[in-house]
């Protein structure tokens, strides 16, 4: 074999992605040309795909000395520090080969990409128009070029950009899913599912497009056909831990599904994705002496205008600095003034947004955590991957949503005597419940929000209930009784909000049970309303609620947010006791306000505490004027109490780890 074949073969395996092959024969032909910065090049870009990451760094730089004009040696080594997520010089290195050979596509593509995961969108956006100046039909940069003009806040020209490329190639699936996802992300949820289905015609076995799909038809109140989209996607992509995720999410909402399955789907992912890490569990050498100042590490993509960021902040706030030292695992991305706040008092601040899971456990590990709380569990980002490797002596969950993530390496969830009362067995017991004495959360009113307005019904005579809650957990069940009451309260109207089309059909339900169109009224959605999209409530959401009397909760998913949202305007709600513990959160919040007969044990008695509510105009005038100052006066709104219990919670479960055999220990 000549020294040409041997190249040729070696790029060959290199090519298909057997680089140990490849990086055998580049050191055959480096032994016999020891100073070709070719090859030097080449091993450095093997070592770099073998995760070999400084040693091809090094041999990268060397082959760039001996040829500082080399394209090929730039750009790979800014692909290399990228990976390393030294942004700032990768920069400069695509930077550098663009001046090298700027008509050289791949140059301006890379920069692009860099330039976003660098938090720098806007001129992500321009490298991306400059690698389509030179290459018009590259397709990942038509492709992520709209999703950073998203980035940038630039919606509308990434939809018209995404449109234009839809024109010139109609037969672009990707494309077609991006804008979907853009639509989505707005609500306009009849035109997203429309382009997922589209690019489902093209690409069929696309696990990406069913699984956004999923998403979508959830949003909409389509939960069968959302759980059967997510599970044609997890059985087209196994392995897709965050696939299997939306699904488990998305059970909870389906009032049908037994709890004895949802929680087998939580055994299945934990079965496929978690218990594989099982052989990464290591011995902790934390100190064990159980009365020392503890290292706390909190987990979450959410520290920022979303309803888990505000929800944490004031326990976060009103933490003891002395016996607890604050660890924040962020991949919050973009960052905002929220995410400031969090950073500002925290003593260790970790970006992770661009960390794998594996990177981010090494971390926590090398940061010697001793408590490390999951704030998601299987909603968007989650890093339950990094729990299965677990990192930490002791793990909890919290927060993401009432419940358990089914992790055999997560030990405890944060809960309250309401969500999992002592005495009776939760259908989602997956670890231990830790319970907090009065709720297992507390709530900062936000800020600028508006009085409680006088009762709507002493002005018009007629009660008007109101659901302003995600319409994913709006299912036929909850509407049918909602007719009931409505039937129960002659002239009695309700007032909802929607996110795609649904109106219609609506409309239809109420009419074949006699409920007249005139008596529903519905509302636009809001995408920043609290509890609804995850970021803080404006003053128009909250003054929605001087048009009602009394909400109404949705079941078997129960409102936290837009529960709190309502008893701080005085609106009384209603809810039904559900058998899992997120269908159980309102009734926590109702007992923590000495209102817990306002939380049915069934939906008959649903029906019948708003009825007698509703004929109750004294109660209801009361309600109306002291439920403020009731919230202001319970543990809901005691941030500082609250934050003792947790801190009492996490030295409680320190102990017992502090006093169990280290042979028993992972």
């Amino acid at each position: 074999m000549t020294q040409q074949q041997a190249l040729n073969l070696a790029m060959e395996h290199h090519q298909a992605g057997r680089f140990s092959d490849a990086e055998a024969i580049y050191r055959q032909l480096f032994a016999i040309f020891p100073h070709n910065a070719d090859l030097r090049h080449l091993l450095g870009v093997v070592a770099h795909h073998s995760g070999r990451m400084e040693e091809g760094r090094m041999l990268i730089q060397q082959a760039i000395a001996q040829n500082p004009r080399a394209f090929e040696y730039r750009n790979n080594h800014g692909l290399l520090l990228t990976d390393l997520l030294r942004f700032d010089e990768a920069i400069v290195e695509f930077e550098n080969a663009i001046k090298l050979e700027p008509g050289r596509v791949e140059g301006h593509y890379n920069l692009g990409i860099t330039l976003g995961k660098a938090g720098r969108p806007a001129d992500s956006v321009a490298a991306y128009q400059a690698a389509l100046r030179v290459g018009p039909h590259h397709a990942m940069a038509r492709l992520n070029l709209g999703t950073a003009l998203a980035t940038a806040d630039r919606m509308d020209e990434a939809i018209a950009h995404y449109r234009s490329v839809l024109r010139e190639e109609p037969a672009n699936a990707p494309v077609a899913v991006n804008l979907g996802s853009l639509l989505k992300d707005l609500a306009r949820l009849d035109e997203a599912i429309a382009l997922y289905r589209t690019g489902l015609s093209i690409a069929p076995n696309d696990p990406e497009a069913h699984s956004n799909l999923g998403v979508a038809l959830k949003d909409s109140g389509d939960i069968r056909a959302a759980l059967d989209s997510f599970r044609r996607a997890v059985e087209l992509a196994p392995h897709r831990a965050e696939i299997r995720s939306n699904l488990i999410y998305s059970c909870y909402m389906d009032p049908d599904l037994p709890a004895i399955e949802i929680v087998e789907e939580h055994r299945r992912w934990n079965r496929a994705h978690a218990a594989p890490l099982r052989s990464e569990w290591r011995p902790h050498p934390n100190d064990r002496s159980p009365e020392r100042p503890l290292r706390i590490g909190y987990v979450s993509p959410d520290l920022r205008d979303h309803v888990v960021g505000h929800t944490l902040l004031p326990a976060y706030e009103a933490h003891d600095r002395g016996p607890f030292e604050l660890f924040c695992y962020s991949g919050a991305f973009p960052a905002d003034a929220v995410t400031a706040r969090f950073r500002s008092v925290s003593a260790h601040w970790r970006e992770t947004a661009n960390l794998s899971d594996a990177q981010v456990a090494a971390q926590i590990r090398e940061d010697r955590v001793d408590i490390l709380v999951d704030l998601s569990l299987h909603t968007a980002f989650n890093r339950l991957l990094t729990f299965a490797r677990k990192p930490a002596p002791v793990q909890v969950s919290w927060l993401g949503y009432p419940g358990g993530n089914g992790l055999e390496a997560m030990d405890y969830r944060i809960t309250d005597p309401y969500l999992d009362p002592p005495a009776q067995a939760v259908a989602d017991g997956f670890e231990e419940p830790l319970r907090l004495p009065h709720a297992w959360c507390c709530y900062r009113p936000p800020a600028g929000s508006p009085e409680a307005s006088e009762l709507p019904c002493e002005r018009n005579r007629i009660v008007t209930f109101g659901s302003f809650n995600n319409f994913a957990k709006i299912n036929q069940r909850v509407l049918a009784v909602w007719a009931e009451i409505l039937a129960s309260v002659p002239g009695s109207r309700l007032l909802m909000v929607l996110k795609g089309s649904q109106k219609e059909q609506i409309v239809r339900f109420f009419a074949e049970r006699g409920i007249g169109a005139d008596r529903v009224e519905f509302l636009a959605y809001y995408p920043a309303a609290a509890g609804v999209k995850g970021g803080t409530a404006p003053p128009a959401y909250l003054e929605r609620y001087h048009r009602i009397d009394i909400a109404l909760d949705p079941f078997p998913y129960n409102g936290m947010t837009t529960t709190f949202d309502a008893l701080w305007m005085g609106v009384p709600v209603i809810a039904l006791i559900g058998t899992m513990t997120l269908g159980r959160a309102s009734w926590s919040l109702l007992s923590n306000v000495g209102l817990p007969e306002l939380a049915a044990r069934s939906e008959q008695d649903y029906v019948r505490i708003a009825a007698e509510l509703a004929a109750d105009l004294p109660r209801l005038e009361g309600l109306r004027a002291t439920l403020r100052q009731r919230l202001q006066t319970s543990p809901l709104l005691d941030a500082t109490g609250f934050t003792r219990h947790l801190e009492a919670a996490w030295r409680t479960i320190w102990r017992r780890w502090c006093a169990a055999a280290p042979a028993a220990q992972p």
